[in-house]
């Protein structure tokens, strides 16, 4: 029994060229490349709240809590100067 449905299994295989099993192997680096190709630049994370999300879903998405290993590498090198 699947979880995911044949038609959403067909969209994921359109729009990414992979199926979703093939998608829940690969590894962080090779899902930001597919990421970074599709929309020729790297996601980022914005730090303001968004007060329109509030209550409603992930409250890290809300409150802009999400962070990058790039922004917690510099962070780091900031308070080890």
């Amino acid at each position: 029994m699947s979880l995911i449905s044949e038609k959403m299994r067909e969209i994921t295989r359109r729009k990414l060229g992979l199926t979703p099993e093939e998608l829940s192997e690969l590894s962080e680096e090779d899902e930001l490349s597919i990421i970074v190709k599709k929309n020729n630049r790297i996601p980022i994370f914005s730090m303001k709240k968004d007060f329109r999300k509030l209550g409603r879903g992930n409250p890290l998405l809300a409150n802009r809590r999400f962070r990058t290993m790039s922004y917690i590498d510099s962070r780091i090198d900031k308070l080890c100067k």
